[in-house]
């Protein structure tokens, strides 16, 4: 038994020890997305689109409509915001994300 709980420590150890030596994560981009009749819209997927990188990962709104991306590269070019309703595109909108904490919100009709 102590055995197990020290190779389960030192496995938590190791975890964190590698995640605090990686690269700092860059500032995220962010908001919330809402519906004009009745406010903020849990279960809408938005995707960042950029011309030369790509498509990014989906985040999902949680319940209080809130959507986040952690990892964004600056780039000189704008990005797509795209929020989509099942598999219907609902909202498309440039973003220009060149560093630092943006808040971009979403209303919906």
């Amino acid at each position: 038994m102590k055995r197990a709980l020290f190779v389960l420590f030192g496995f938590f150890l190791y975890n964190f020890g590698l995640e605090a030596q990686g690269p700092a994560p860059l500032p995220p981009v962010g908001g919330i997305v809402y519906s004009q009749r009745t406010g903020p819209l849990p279960g809408v997927t938005v995707s960042l689109v950029h011309p030369l990188i790509g498509r990014s990962n989906p985040s999902v709104t949680n319940m209080q409509g809130v959507y986040y991306f952690p990892n964004v590269p600056p780039q000189q070019q704008p990005y797509y915001i795209e929020a989509y309703w099942g598999n219907t595109l609902v909202y498309r909108n440039l973003v220009s994300y060149q560093g630092g904490s943006i808040r971009v919100d979403i209303t919906l009709p």
